[in-house]
């Protein structure tokens, strides 16, 4: 079995992949990258996919996977606001 994905791997593939699709999502919206919160991937993953985690986890998985994907990233202010950028 060796090769084969592990479910937390699989878990965290998908969140990151919620996570490009939001922010892709929110900008065809006309969010700008200075509004572009954790509050509105939250919100936007909750609606769209029926997300369901508490708000301390969404953001604990959310700087896990821009730490694991070159691709997300976050810059968390004084104030405990996460952005976010996805590039590409």
């Amino acid at each position: 079995m060796s090769g084969v994905p592990s479910f937390e791997e699989l878990r965290k593939e998908t969140f990151r992949d919620m996570v490009k699709a939001a922010y892709r999502a929110l900008r065809a919206e006309g969010v700008k990258d200075r509004q572009m919160c954790d509050g509105q991937i939250f919100m936007w993953m909750h609606d769209a996919y029926g997300f369901d985690a508490r708000r301390d986890e969404f953001r604990r998985m959310l700087v896990e996977a821009a730490r694991e994907d070159p691709d997300i990233e976050v810059e968390e202010t004084k104030c405990g606001i996460i952005y976010v950028r996805v590039r590409g």
